[in-house]
C-alpha cells in the first residue's frame, strides 16, 4: 500500500518468517538473561520484540527482529510478570538481539548473500 507520496507505508509490508529462525531457538541458551531468567534452554524460544511500530495488534514482526528468550525472560519482555526481578530497559533487549544475531550468523540461520 502507498500513501499520496508513492512511497510504501510502514509496516503494510507482510512480515518476513522463516521457519529456520524459528526452530534455531531450540535448545538454545536465552540471550536476554534478566534477573528473572531460568536459564533452562527447553523452554527458549523466538521472542519477537513489538516495539517501534514494528507490529500491531496480534501481529509479529519480522523474524529476524527477535531474541532467543527463556519461559521467564520471554513473559517480562512482553510484561506478562511485573515483578522487580521482571524489569528490563532497552538496553538490555538491544544485546539479547545482537547476541541472538550473533548466534543466527554462527549457525548459518541469517546470511549475507554477495
Amino acid at each position: 500500500m502507498n500513501n499520496l507520496t508513492g512511497r510504501q507505508i510502514y509496516g503494510t509490508r507482510k512480515p518476513i518468517v522463516s521457519v529456520a529462525a524459528r526452530e534455531s531457538a531450540r535448545g538454545e541458551n536465552c540471550t536476554v538473561n534478566l534477573r528473572c531468567c531460568n536459564y533452562d534452554t527447553s523452554t527458549t524460544v523466538l521472542a519477537h520484540l513489538r516495539f517501534f511500530g514494528w507490529a500491531g495488534m496480534a501481529q509479529k514482526p519480522a523474524d529476524y527482529k527477535a531474541v532467543y528468550a527463556c519461559s521467564s525472560c520471554h513473559d517480562a519482555i512482553d510484561r506478562r510478570n511485573n515483578s522487580a526481578e521482571s524489569e528490563w530497559e532497552f538496553e538490555d533487549i538491544l544485546r539479547a538481539w545482537g547476541r541472538t544475531l550473533d548466534r543466527m550468523f554462527e549457525t548459518g540461520v541469517l546470511r549475507f548473500s554477495k
